[in-house]
């Protein structure tokens, strides 16, 4: 009596394989087989993600801080011109400030 033989499955073949050694090109040819497969989920991935990156608000936030010390030091030497001859008015202070925020 014969007993029919039934075809091995890849992973089967693979793992009786493997006590042995890898064939390098059975598994080219079984990444080649399932290549479609890869590329299908690798595109579906992405486009969840662009999905999901483009349908979120953007949240813009930026912390800006400005010291203006009004103390009078010599950093340079006296016939040096560093700062603009602006006097160190509050109002004239103020002006400079806003300038830099916008």
């Amino acid at each position: 009596m014969k007993v029919p033989v039934q075809p091995i499955s890849e992973a089967a073949a693979y793992s009786e394989t493997i006590g042995t050694a890898v064939d390098v090109h059975r598994l080219v040819s079984i990444f080649r087989r399932r290549l479609k497969l890869f590329v299908a989920v690798a595109c579906l991935i992405f486009a969840a993600a662009a999905l999901i990156t483009f349908q979120q608000v953007p949240q813009y936030t930026a912390v800006a801080r400005v010291l203006i010390d009004q103390r009078k030091q010599q950093v340079v030497a006296a016939d040096q011109t560093v700062m603009s001859g602006l006097p160190d008015e509050s109002g004239v202070v103020d002006t400079e400030t806003e300038v830099l925020r916008s």
